[in-house]
């Protein structure tokens, strides 16, 4: 009686919590194929993202209203200036501003930037090919990996755990 008890009301806790009650837990398709051109706010210049398939993409995705966001930004210097002599590793951070609120437009988020110093390619996310919807971001700062391969990190990796992943995976390939 008690195990039929217990999978009658295991079944109802699964229905209540699923997947579409609480699209946070979804998952990242396991691959994705970089592609898009979207234009970096501090040069100014175009990039292609399939020109880094092959290698090791970290990507931050952010917004100027977000405080953890702003606060991190040391952090991410940092680490983008310890990346930079990396060959085999690309920093990249994605502005959600345009995406998610009406105030994105390119020179608040021009000033944003150079106002924090960031030393690191700035995209904007369109909402015409958004990477914060191809990945499935629902909130900031969220960060991934994705790997040589393709394959997609889980979306809520600290900086730290990304150093370290970056790390192990270059003194696997040597």
């Amino acid at each position: 009686v008690d195990s039929v008890l217990g999978k009658q009301r295991y079944g109802k806790i699964q229905e209540l919590y699923t997947a579409d009650s609480f699209p946070f837990v979804r998952k990242v398709k396991s691959k994705e194929i970089l592609a898009g051109i979207y234009k970096d706010i501090r040069s100014g210049k175009s990039i292609d993202l399939s020109t880094f398939r092959g290698k090791k993409v970290v990507i931050d995705f952010w917004t100027t209203w977000c405080g953890p966001c702003v606060a991190e930004t040391p952090a991410l210097i940092e680490f983008a200036a310890n990346m930079k002599e990396r060959n085999d590793v690309v920093f990249l951070s994605v502005n959600c501003d345009a995406t998610t609120m009406a105030r994105g437009s390119d020179n608040y988020v021009r000033g944003f930037v150079k106002a924090l110093n960031i030393n690191y390619p700035v995209l904007i996310d369109r909402n015409d090919d958004s990477l914060q919807k191809r990945f499935q971001i629902e909130w900031y700062p969220t960060k991934i990996l994705i790997n040589e391969q393709g394959e997609v990190s889980p979306r809520d990796l600290s900086l730290e755990k990304i150093e370290r992943m970056v790390a192990v995976n270059s003194k696997q390939s040597r």
